[in-house]
């Protein structure tokens, strides 16, 4: 089975906090417990999650990242957290900075 994770990355390099607003990710496909997979996606302002979740956006089923597991950021808050639940992607944060 292979999982997709997405990490915030705004400056393409460290994981970064307020995960809404972040468009810049590094998406990592795991498979037999390896990285197989890593691609970096740069969504446009439209499309964060800020955007289509607070700006009336509705969300769509073709978004990006809506085919990932689980989302990694620095932070997020709880409504945050609560949508990405809804779209059945987990949501962690974390206090590391080097993404791998």
């Amino acid at each position: 089975m292979k999982i997709k994770i997405a990490i915030t990355v705004q400056n393409g390099r460290t994981i970064s906090g307020h995960a809404g607003r972040t468009n810049r990710f590094l998406i990592y496909t795991i498979g037999n417990q390896e990285v197989i997979d890593k691609q970096e996606l740069i969504l446009n302002k439209n499309q964060t999650f800020h955007n289509i979740f607070h700006d009336g956006i509705e969300p769509v089923p073709e978004h990006p990242l809506f085919v990932i597991n689980s989302i990694i950021s620095g932070n997020m808050g709880t409504g945050f957290f609560n949508k990405m639940k809804m779209q059945n992607i987990q949501a962690l944060s974390t206090d590391e900075r080097d993404p791998d």
